[in-house]
Formats: C-alpha cells, structure tokens, sequence
C-alpha cells in the first residue's frame, strides 16, 4: 500500500519554501507578472500615502522579490530609508542604497524564521510596510465541507481528517457558506504580527492583493496555480507558483485585534486613480500612451482593477514611566 499523502498544507509549504520550493529555485517574473512590475504608477500611489503621511520615514517591503517596486519608488521620492524582505538573497542588480533583509513568515510556527522583521520593527522608527500580492502566495490549509463538518484536505485533496478546531471556527465565521475552500487563518496571523509590530514607533501597513470579503466568497474556494505565465492544475509543485486570494475582512479584522484603524480600504479600480498624478500634458504621443495603457491595465475591473487594497494605521506605543 502506498504511504498516504499527507495534507494539503504540509505539501504546500514543501513546494513553496522549501530547499528545492518555487520561491528557491525559481524566477517569479518567468510565470507571472505583477501590477508592482508593471511601470512607475503602483510607486507613484505609495509616494502619494507618504505624503499625506509625513511621519513615515522607512518603507518596509515584504516578498520585495527583486526589488523593483522599491526601485521605483527611490527614483519618486529619493531619501526614503528603504528596506526589502524576501527568503532569498538581496537582488544583485539592487540599488546599493536600497537595505535588505534575508528573512520567511513560518506559516505553521506563525514566526518570522530569521527574526529580520521584528526586529526592524522593534527599532521605533516609524514604517510603511507594503505587502503587495504577497498574502496570497503564504500557503493556508484546504477544507472540504461533508455533511455539515469540515474536513481538512490531504495532498490528492480527498478529505484527510477532520479539521481543527481553530480552523473550523475560522470557518464559520468567515466562510460559512463555503464548501471546499481556503483557510486564512495562517494570513490572518502573519498581517497581524507585522501590523502589532509596528507599534514600537507607529506607523501603516498596506496590503494589496487578491482577495474576497463576507458576501462575495465563491463556494468552492480561489486556489490557482501558474506555471511560465499559464494557469496549471493547483497541485503542490517547484515548478508552478501555487496561490488562493486572500479574505481581505478577516485580514482588516486581525489587524483592527491588535490595535490598527483601518484608514483606507477598497478596489484598486476606484482607489489607484486617485492617488495617481496627473498625466503630464507635455509627455510626446509613445509615453502619453504608454502611460494611458498602464493605467487602464491596473484600473480594469477583470484584472489587476479587481484587486484590494487595505491600509491600515498603528499609533505608536505609549511610553510608561
């Protein structure tokens, strides 16, 4: 008899981030592309949230891959203190003045493995911190609903064994109406630390992702898998990037648990235009268009358009004495 596969999750977490996982071995931009490397404008709307937020002095990217939104936004506003997070290595085409950090979310032991992270966010200073399309990449554990109770699903997404607690209530609160779907309780989690870090000197944090809230989940879950820019089965694997939206309300509630305000939360449709600059009347006719292009790609409803943005602000710890 051959050995049962084991969960979902477990395989997930193997494929993504382990010694031979996707985000090891693998060039992300060769499979897909994000609304960050796709021109200067996602750079330009974050430049916009600084300035209506003179306080923030560091910018704090998580999953910055190779570094290009940080990169783009140096070139908007220069003298920003900024820093990049990813599992791998620094970038070595990165601008020197650009900081990194080598550092992973264990998203079963809801830590960071190498501590970079709060330990940055110990030091006080006050910090955007972006997580762009980043949630939705942390593996969560599936679940199949079978005569009113949850099953966590194996590897061959046939039901394993009931579900955990915590999960199952996770659920209920956030999916009831779900028959096979994601949990997001291990999003949940990692939002949460990074938001309640940033009380040591205050701050804001903004997610931009994929995502769903209460009343528009579909039943049957959001799990996707990409493999050199074509949607594959959503098996774990190296060699495809595997990924589930993210509950964007129960993200915006684990983040409100640990002392945040929400200060902005919506579609990229309706928010990113009015964070843009203008268009400059003077550009010649290619750049103009250009530009007009980018825009309608991250503005369309059916694409990037369609996904959420969140941000939330955390005052800085009061001091006792």
């Amino acid at each position: 008899m051959l050995p049962h596969p084991g969960s979902f999750f477990d395989a997930w977490v193997s494929a993504a981030s382990g010694p031979d996982g996707f985000w090891t071995t693998q060039v992300p931009s060769a499979h897909f592309r994000t609304a960050s490397t796709l021109g200067p404008e996602l750079a330009q709307a974050v430049a916009t949230l600084l300035r209506e937020r003179p306080g923030l002095h560091r910018v704090l990217e998580l999953g910055a891959g190779d570094g290009r939104l940080l990169t783009a936004l140096r070139a908007v506003r220069p003298g920003l203190d900024l820093v990049g997070v990813d599992l791998r290595g620094r970038p070595p085409e990165l601008d020197p003045a650009v900081g990194w950090r080598t550092d992973r979310w264990d998203v079963r032991a809801d830590v960071w493995v190498a501590g970079a992270v709060p330990a940055l966010l110990a030091d006080g200073v006050p910090t955007l911190v972006l997580a762009v399309e980043w949630l939705d990449d942390l593996p969560c554990r599936l679940a199949d609903r079978t005569d009113g109770r949850w099953y966590e699903l194996d590897a061959d997404r046939t039901p394993l064994r009931p579900l955990a607690a915590a999960d199952d209530a996770w659920l209920r609160r956030w999916w009831p109406d779900g028959v096979r779907v994601e949990v997001g309780r291990t999003r949940d989690a990692a939002w949460a630390s990074v938001v309640g870090g940033l009380a040591a000197g205050g701050g804001a944090a903004l997610l931009v992702d994929y995502g769903h809230t209460a009343g528009g989940r579909p039943r049957t879950g959001t799990l996707a898998a990409y493999r050199d820019g074509r949607a594959v089965e959503p098996s774990p694997g190296a060699d495809r990037n595997l990924t589930a939206h993210v509950a964007v309300d129960a993200v915006a509630a684990a983040g409100v648990a640990v002392g945040a305000r929400t200060a902005l939360a919506g579609r990229q449709a309706r928010v990113l235009p009015g964070l843009l600059p203008p268009a400059d009347p003077g550009a010649d006719p290619l750049t103009g268009l250009a530009g007009r292009s980018r825009r309608h790609a991250l503005t369309a409803p059916t694409g990037w358009g369609g996904h959420h943005w969140l941000l939330q602000e955390v005052p800085p710890r009061a001091v006792t004495t």
